[in-house]
């Protein structure tokens, strides 16, 4: 009997002594825990300062860029108009002159044709008519190639234009998405996996820990709070930093700059939670009203999803 007592009592300190360690260790992996927190905000505070100044500095030479693009247009347009009126001034310069080498012709001729007799008037004049459909007749063909020639060589300038401007876009869009990836990192599931894969190489580490715990009937709870001290705060920290920063979903084809405010407002900023909506959560989001402008807003599903993968 001496030695049940003296093995309970002894049962009953290692208990004690255990309940001092597991909360003293609670303590330590809170502290842990809020100084991980705490340089975390710090380096997102950092990470976002230093994407924000790359980023101005980005829009500012695209700026630049773009206003020597219009400038340049604008000298080419201004060019293009010079010449078109200078060979115009030219055309009609020249057609003046023929015009006037006409009316002289037509007075001489008006002389001599008062000198002959009737039948000669007749035939004169005839054929007068004649050269006058065909003077007129040569004119318009060259006034209907001179107007083709231009339009083919406006419409050409525009063509390589646009060319130009969807180039820049494309280089554009490239450039802040591989920005995005670098400064990010992870994508929400991966960081999720991290996660679940740091929460299972902890439990491995600490077997006897979590087994003295089970055997413990009057705290339980405790261990439920170990399960999910650690691997809690890094998903949702992760999950916070993709959506510091809203994407454009007007890259989007179909939604303009109405329709982003409503998604918006309805919670949907970035590419990713646009791609895990269903058709019936954009129908909820768009209401009534936005849903009947947007017949097919199923395909910005698939249009999101491209854009994260």
């Amino acid at each position: 009997m001496n030695n049940l007592t003296a093995d309970m009592t002894r049962l009953r300190s290692e208990i004690s002594v255990m309940r001092g360690k597991r909360v003293e260790f609670i303590n330590d992996l809170k502290q842990d825990v809020v100084e991980m927190q705490e340089g975390f905000r710090n380096d997102r505070d950092e990470m976002s300062r230093k994407t924000r100044d790359e980023r101005m500095t980005f829009v500012s030479d695209l700026k630049g860029d773009v206003f020597q693009m219009q400038e340049g247009f604008r000298n080419a347009r201004g060019e293009m108009s010079r010449k078109t009126r200078d060979e115009r001034m030219t055309f009609v310069s020249d057609m003046k002159g023929d015009v006037f080498q006409m009316q002289e012709g037509f007075r001489n001729a008006r002389g001599e044709m008062s000198r002959k007799t009737r039948d000669e008037l007749m035939t004169f004049v005839s054929d007068m008519k004649g050269d006058v459909f065909q003077m007129q007749e040569g004119f318009r063909n060259a006034r209907d190639e001179m107007s083709r020639k231009t339009r083919d060589e406006r419409m050409t300038f525009v063509s390589d234009l646009k060319g130009v401007v969807f180039q820049m876009q494309e280089g554009f869009r490239n450039d802040l998405e591989a920005a995005r990836r670098v400064w990010f990192g992870l994508a929400p599931e991966e960081a999720k996996q991290k996660a679940r894969k740091k929460e299972v190489t902890r439990v491995e580490a600490e077997p006897e820990v979590i087994v003295e715990e089970t055997h413990v009937e009057a705290e339980p709870e405790i261990i439920v709070e170990e399960t999910h001290v650690e691997a809690e705060p890094e998903v949702i920290e992760e999950e916070t930093v993709q959506e510091l920063i809203p994407d454009d979903l007007t890259e989007i084809k179909g939604i303009g700059v109405g329709m982003q405010k409503q998604l918006n407002d309805g919670g949907i900023t970035t590419y990713a939670q646009l791609a895990e909506c269903t058709p019936d959560d954009l129908r909820r989001v768009l209401g009534e009203k936005f849903a009947r402008l947007a017949p097919n807003a199923e395909n910005w599903i698939e249009q999101a999803k491209e854009l994260v993968n």
